[in-house]
């Protein structure tokens, strides 16, 4: 009975060469062409295509596909996937709206195009590559079997021993010929650099993003392009929710992914059906198909995730945390890598599988920040580590045989170095290969992605990120933008009477510390060297405390807020610490304390005495500000999965209050201690609070405050009503750069110098 719904090909299935659009492809030559060019395939994707389009228009299990064209050998779906990818890619067959080949979903796939018999070749034209210089016999299975077998991946399931039997005619030809390659040599060929084809220039292209809609290119990647380079996932916030936005490279519109809302750092499955991103402290994934988002295991923050060949996927789920694996269809998910902290090292992120899944690419950070950050090597056998890269973070693998990574220090873009997939190994020194690519220098992350068939996409910039301007905004949305010029604002902090403001601005790989007068619009420097971040006014604005670093660990200072004294250090040593706010008679600073251990916690500092913590759990606790009347600390915690605002008595003891619902950071007091403002998204979000007896609370609704796209940082004004924000200078809407044939660009700019692996500090 024939499948409802099936498509149906014209012409009965073909037996010889047949062509389709314009393709051509004779199963007995193992060949596939198109407009007379042979089109290169492995082995495995031509047998995939000999069975599917054998039954065109019907559906052909996953199953029947592995124990035929697979035969003995012992393999798992990812080999089916990955070769069905393969042949997307050289089809140019899009999975979402497919032409050629289509996904049933769990079951398999079935060729939908019309696949006709082809005209008789003229000599010496339509042959294979083993046509042309004679075909050697097919060995017989005996000295078949004495053949070497490919690997398994890691932690690869035994398949079922029971085979069905073989099929005769086309698949049984297309089978021998797979089964006559060496599948050792088979197995190094697939993963040995694509060669580049042709010399014709890169071509250009620019995306943009929709009306209304922002990148959100803070510190974890919004852009992810699909294996084939079909597909582009980005980070966008619009109407004030930050969501996975589709864009196909030949469409003009993107579309919003649905469940995606809250998403960050998105990585595509290896056949590019799913998409996984972080959202509301877990790690999850959706089907570009549709459906609801599935929960996969916890992960705080979106410090990077690959996806593997073998089903897992590797991920950093934190700031100080090392790498850990997961399995793609959920669980407890595994520790692959911890910091050394003997060794200067912060955390490790940004990881990317390697291509045949034996080893994966990550970044090391360290306490002296980017400039000694390195792209280490991780055998995932083994759990050996090896460092590449010094300087370098977020490294990825091009298909020519290329590590690009985002390069340290105050430079503006990318560099390159080949790569030895077979010895895991760099050849010669990196080169510069493109410039003006947004980065992070604070956490190392790059804002680009690379298909697996050469295409780039990236958001131009630098590591200074955009020019912004503060606004001050009144909760309609009016306002205007204060006299100030236009900087790479970081972190801003209002004065206690609104008079001044104490900000960071970025410059190359740091940041440094100004004040200025509002109204007056003038702006002072107060730092001139190393990273400064994070200000807080002290109540009396005498002072100001903030984070400095020279490297990757920031220890408390505090400067006179006229410039009068240089800074002092307040902490130092132990583990990096960042202030939060002052009590109101400002004698005790609150602060956030960065452990190994145990995360983000919180502690108060008293004048010449030592700290002493205040909330210290698994969790990640920060952010912690003293209300007006010092009686109580609003923080943030994800103790619940997802950041939220809440509220402890000081010193306590005592219980605690949630404030927000559905997301919450960086609380604000009112002035009169009435109400608290918190970001959600790119909401402002307020409730208001009664005080009642023996230390109890009572908090109303959330209610929105302001809806601002860009929303990042804020200060909340005297009056309790109005804000200060940054907005971009420019009123030019963000656009993505498109680099066709950009593997060609690699092959020119950074050729292998020689078979001699690179040691780096050579």
């Amino acid at each position: 009975m024939a499948e409802l719904g099936a498509p149906r090909p014209a012409v009965p299935p073909p037996s010889g060469a047949v062509i389709f659009g314009p393709f051509r492809f004779d199963a007995a030559d193992g060949a596939l062409f198109r407009d007379g060019a042979e089109v290169p395939l492995p082995p495995r994707a031509l047998g995939v295509l000999a069975l599917l389009v054998e039954r065109a228009g019907r559906l052909v299990p996953k199953q029947l596909l592995l124990d035929t064209v697979w035969n003995d050998a012992v393999v798992t779906e990812t080999s089916l996937t990955e070769a069905v990818s393969v042949l997307r890619q050289a089809l140019c067959d899009n999975p979402q709206a497919p032409t050629y080949i289509q996904t049933v979903h769990r079951r398999g796939y079935r060729f939908i195009a019309v696949a006709e018999p082809a005209a008789p070749a003229a000599a010496g034209q339509g042959q294979g590559p083993f046509m042309a210089a004679g075909r050697a016999p097919a060995p017989s299975p005996s000295a078949e079997a004495a053949r070497p077998q490919a690997p398994r991946t890691l932690d690869e399931p035994a398949r079922a021993a029971t085979r069905l039997p073989r099929r005769t005619g086309l698949v049984l030809a297309i089978a021998a010929a797979v089964i006559a390659a060496s599948l050792a040599g088979l197995w190094q060929s697939l993963r040995r650099p694509a060669p580049v084809a042709g010399t014709e220039a890169p071509r250009r292209l620019l995306i943009g993003i929709p009306p209304g809609a922002v990148l959100d290119a803070g510190v974890a990647p919004a852009l992810a392009l699909s294996p084939s380079g079909q597909q582009l996932i980005f980070v966008a916030r619009e109407g004030g929710t930050q969501r996975l936005y589709l864009r196909a490279l030949d469409r003009f519109e993107a579309s919003p992914i649905g469940g995606s809302e809250g998403a960050a750092a998105p990585f595509f499955s290896p056949d590019g059906e799913w998409v996984g991103f972080f959202a509301h402290g877990k790690l999850e994934k959706v089907a570009l198909a549709g459906g609801e988002p599935l929960v996969l295991c916890d992960s705080p923050y979106p410090y990077g995730a690959s996806w593997g060949e073998d089903g897992s996927i590797l991920f950093a789920p934190d700031y100080a945390s090392g790498l850990r694996r997961a399995a793609a269809a959920g669980g407890l998910p595994t520790v692959l890598t911890t910091p050394d902290a003997k060794a200067g090292e912060i955390g490790h992120r940004w990881p990317e599988v390697l291509p045949g899944g034996r080893a994966a690419l990550f970044t090391v950070w360290r306490r002296d920040g980017w400039k000694d950050a390195s792209v280490e090597l991780l055998d995932l056998h083994t759990g050996h580590r090896r460092e590449l890269i010094r300087g370098g973070s977020y490294a990825r693998y091009a298909p020519t045989g290329h590590l690009v990574f985002a390069r340290a220090g105050g430079t503006q873009g990318l560099a390159a170095v080949a790569f030895d997939l077979e010895r895991l190994a760099v050849l010669g020194s990196p080169v510069a290969v493109l410039d003006g690519v947004r980065t992070d220098p604070a956490q190392g992350a790059g804002q680009f992605t690379m298909s697996r068939e050469g295409t780039l996409v990236y958001l131009p910039g630098g590591p200074q990120g955009s020019s912004r301007a503060v606004y001050r905004l009144a909760p309609d949305g009016g306002g205007r933008a204060l006299p100030l010029p236009a900087r790479s604002y970081r972190n801003l902090a209002l004065s206690a009477d609104g008079r001044r403001l104490a900000l960071t601005v970025r410059e190359l790989d740091r940041s440094e510390l100004w004040v200025s007068e509002i109204d007056r619009g003038n702006l002072s420097r107060l730092t001139y060297e190393g990273d400064s971040i994070e200000p807080v006014w002290s109540p009396d604005g005498r002072w100001i405390a903030f984070a400095w670093a020279r490297g990757g660990r920031h220890e408390i200072f505090r400067v006179a807020a006229d410039g009068s004294h240089p800074p002092e250090r307040l902490l130092g040593g132990g583990n990096s610490r960042v202030p939060t706010s002052f009590s109101p008679d400002g004698r005790l600073l609150a602060f956030t304390e960065i452990a190994p251990a145990t995360g983000a916690d919180l502690w108060v500092l008293p004048p010449g005495g030592s700290p002493r913590p205040f909330l210290r759990t698994g969790f990640n606790e920060a952010g912690a500000r003293f209300s007006p009347d010092g009686r109580w600390l609003a923080y943030e915690s994800n103790e619940s999965g997802s950041m939220e605002v809440y509220v402890r008595p000081f010193p306590g003891p005592g219980g605690k209050w949630q404030i927000s619902v559905g997301g919450g950071v960086l609380p604000a007091w009112s002035a009169d201690g009435r109400r608290i403002v918190y970001r959600s998204g790119a909401k402002l979000m307020a409730v208001e609070l009664t005080q009642g007896g023996a230390g109890r609370l009572s908090a109303g609704p959330p209610h929105q405050e302001l809806d601002e796209p860009e929303l990042d940082r804020f200060a909340l004004r005297p009056d309790g009503r109005s804000f200060l924000v940054f907005r971009r200078a420019s009123a030019e809407p963000e656009r993505l750069h498109v680099v066709l044939g950009f593997d060609r660009e690699l092959a020119r700019l950074a050729p292998a110098s020689g078979s001699a692996p690179f040691l780096p500090g050579r």
